[in-house]
């Protein structure tokens, strides 16, 4: 009987859901970002400790996980949106909140 084919002995089978989790699901950019943390984290995780290089990836994973729930590429969409949407200043936000309530309304005659 066959063994399984080498690439499955030499990937583990973990490495892309693990991409998806980190880079962010449903964009390219993250796609891209699951690939470069695949590709590069084990290696530092090996340069870190020799002996547990999957403990420090492990823990790479989970603090990523963790800090961005929605992975890098959604923590960097909601960071875009937040740098790029007008603030609203103290004053301009008192008004708009009486304008809302009724206040600024003009008075009415009465007959």
């Amino acid at each position: 009987m066959p063994s399984s084919p080498r690439f499955l002995q030499r990937v583990p089978l973990h490495y892309p859901v693990d991409g998806v989790v980190i880079g962010g699901l449903a964009t390219i950019s993250g796609a891209i970002f699951g690939a470069l943390f695949i590709q590069f984290v084990p290696n530092w995780a090996q340069e870190i400790s020799k002996a547990a290089p999957w403990a420090i990836f492990g823990i790479f994973l989970i603090v990523f996980m963790y800090v961005m729930p929605h992975g890098i590429a959604g923590f960097l969409r909601l960071a875009w949106i937040r740098m790029t949407r007008p603030t609203v200043t103290g004053s301009k936000a008192a008004g708009e909140a009486r304008h809302e309530q009724g206040h600024n309304q003009p008075e009415r005659e009465e007959p």
